[in-house]
């Protein structure tokens, strides 16, 4: 029950959290965490419904990764699924936490092959908002989903319309994990750059930046997850913010991999830190802004601890953009609720509490497309951080 209890933490705290990573390093990678994306080119909104991925080219090697579904004498899934038969769950499937993700990924699978990938997902989200175990693991079984629809449509082009953004795009991830496998070792980083295509009329747009960031998670799960093995490869990328915006995946991946079934090769819990502490200057700032949603589940969520993490233990420089992610994550876990937040970031430095209302204030802007909450929150900071705290709100408000 441990490993339960511990994937339950890192859904209702952590998840919180990321639900919106995906937008705030969008707007980072467009030039830091005081700027929006450049104004002629920039549309940053989670509803373009334009396609923005190009023809999918030199297929290589098939993919070597198992699937992970469970199967009877006759080969076939062992799970009945309700979209073929009106019965949900093979009770003798779901009886220890070992045997549990395989089930509800067998099962999701099975819809995807025969309702469509919208369909799993949709199945998904209802499993996650009923079952606090598919919460826990909800973001990588949008993954399976997208490794298996990857197969069912044939590229990427036919499978990235079933996108609906259950738990944070992760089935986009899952489509170019898939996708990546297809590209020869020689071949992979000239190929990386084949595979996102800008709308010339939203150049920065989400579809665009999520197929980038999805390039992120792929070489990682092509890595085994390996955060200094895929760093590289998103350095082949043409473009600062392309190369920011696949760090920003290669990151998420090693905080969402973590645990029972998807385990992160780069996390320690004696270093809360690491591997930012550990990575290249060009990486860290992309780092420090994912990594507080992983300290905080090590200090249990003792936000002064965090807080003390990001003032004694983050690179020189960096302290002012881990009080960021602190802010998100605070924003994220307290629901936006204004008055927690305060409650939280005065847990902090006194003379960098303002970056952590900035990052709370910014995520308000991007959960909700608006700013009614983030008014609530700019109107109860300490008059000191008003201005700090409208800035943020009004640089985030430019992007929706």
């Amino acid at each position: 029950m441990r490993g339960m209890r511990s994937r339950l933490v890192l859904a209702l705290g952590v998840g919180f959290a990321l639900t919106v990573v995906l937008v705030v390093v969008l707007v980072v990678a467009t030039g830091g965490d005081d700027s929006s994306p450049p104004a002629a080119t920039s549309a940053t909104s989670e509803d373009t419904e334009t396609s923005s991925v190009s023809t999918e080219t030199a297929p290589g090697p098939a993919p070597t990764e198992s699937d992970g579904l469970i199967q009877d004498e006759n080969g076939k899934v062992a799970l009945r699924s309700s979209s073929s038969d009106g019965q949900d769950f093979d009770p003798s499937c779901i009886n220890t936490i070992q045997r549990e993700y395989a089930c509800y990924e067998a099962y999701l699978v099975d819809v995807l092959h025969q309702q469509g990938g919208e369909a799993a997902l949709l199945e998904l989200q209802r499993l996650s908002d009923e079952e606090p175990f598919v919460l826990g693991e909800c973001h990588p079984l949008t993954h399976s989903i997208g490794r298996a629809a990857f197969i069912k449509y044939g590229s990427y082009q036919a499978a990235v319309p079933e996108e609906n953004g259950t738990c944070w795009s992760g089935y986009t991830h899952g489509v170019l994990e898939r996708l990546i496998f297809r590209f020869g070792e020689d071949e992979l980083g000239a190929a990386l750059s084949t595979v996102c295509e800008q709308d010339p009329d939203q150049s920065y747009s989400f579809d665009y930046y999520n197929c980038v960031h999805g390039i992120g998670h792929g070489v990682s799960w092509r890595y085994d997850n390996g955060v200094f093995e895929a760093l590289p490869l998103c350095d082949e990328l043409e473009g600062s913010w392309e190369q920011k915006s696949c760090y920003s995946g290669v990151f998420m991946q090693n905080i969402i991999a973590d645990g029972d079934f998807h385990k992160s090769r780069e996390l320690r819990p004696d270093q809360p830190m690491y591997p930012c502490t550990a990575v290249d200057d060009q990486y860290k700032k992309t780092c420090y802004l994912m990594q507080t949603s992983y300290a905080l589940r090590v200090v249990e969520y003792d936000y002064a601890k965090a807080f003390e993490l990001c003032d004694t233990v983050t690179d020189d420089g960096y302290e002012d953009t881990c009080y960021r992610s602190m802010g998100r994550d605070i924003s994220g876990n307290s629901h936006r609720d204004a008055v927690k937040v305060v409650e939280l970031c005065s847990l902090g430095n006194p003379s960098r509490q303002g970056h952590c209302y900035a990052g709370a204030v910014k995520n308000a802007v991007f959960n909700d497309s608006g700013v009614e909450n983030a008014d609530r929150l700019c109107g109860l900071v300490p008059p000191e951080h008003t201005e700090t705290c409208q800035q943020a709100r009004d640089q985030a408000a430019k992007t929706l």
